[in-house]
């Protein structure tokens, strides 16, 4: 399997392009509760970044932990990832 990080760097500016105008990842997410205090996930797009980086991109919990940390996404355990993405079923 190829390097999947690059891309899940790169192409995600133009991901955020091709939503919807209008749409407020910040107040989708803290309406349906997948962000509900701000401490390792701050924002929507965030999130978002890391639930593309665990499903599409095929990370593993812990290589989406430490990727999110690389990035300056989040620091999250390999658990903390897990619960983050399942708090956030609603919003994805």
């Amino acid at each position: 399997m190829s390097d999947p990080t690059p891309a899940l760097h790169d192409q995600f500016p133009e991901l955020l392009a091709r939503l919807p105008p209008g749409l407020d990842l910040d107040a989708l997410a803290l309406e349906t509760k997948a962000i509900q205090r701000r401490r390792e996930v701050v924002d929507g797009a965030g999130l978002l970044r890391i639930a593309l980086a665990r499903g599409p991109g095929g990370l593993s919990l812990r290589q989406t932990a430490a990727w999110a940390a690389l990035r300056g996404i989040a620091e999250l355990s390999n658990p903390g990832v897990k619960y983050r993405l399942n708090q956030a079923a609603g919003f994805l």
